[in-house]
């Protein structure tokens, strides 16, 4: 019966030990790593950037480095780090990921963990 007893009461202080240590268990990162080149005129920039977000307009809008107007299809990105494309000259920004063209707008471009991406001016259709 003693022993029944010691076992229970370590039992009892094993379940606190374990409850009382479930609160510092960190969780894992769920950060992202990622790529973006932009490219105006030959001339490339490149920004490393670690995000959270999990489409690369959230994560480039949390960068502060991309501006555009929301319609119903998505973002329409009309400034690049700055740089506002000239609609009366036929300028649009091209996206591409490791240098083959994206198929979707840049609100449905999931991103992964070192993933490349390239933003680059282009002029005419």
């Amino acid at each position: 019966m003693k022993k029944l007893s010691l076992a229970l009461v370590m039992l009892l202080i094993l379940s606190l030990v374990f409850v009382g240590c479930g609160g510092n268990v960190e969780e894992d990162s769920t950060e992202i790593n990622i790529t973006v080149k932009v490219i105006v005129d030959a001339k490339e920039t490149v920004f490393e950037i670690a995000t959270e977000k999990a489409t690369l307009d959230e994560a480039l809008l949390g960068e502060g480095l991309i501006a555009g107007d929301q319609s119903e299809f998505g973002l329409f990105v009309h400034t690049v780090n700055g740089v506002k494309v000239d609609e009366e000259n036929d300028e649009w920004w091209m996206i591409t990921k490791g240098g083959e063209a994206v198929m979707v707008g840049i609100s449905q471009v999931d991103i992964a963990d070192g993933d490349v991406f390239e933003l680059t001016l282009v002029v005419g259709f």
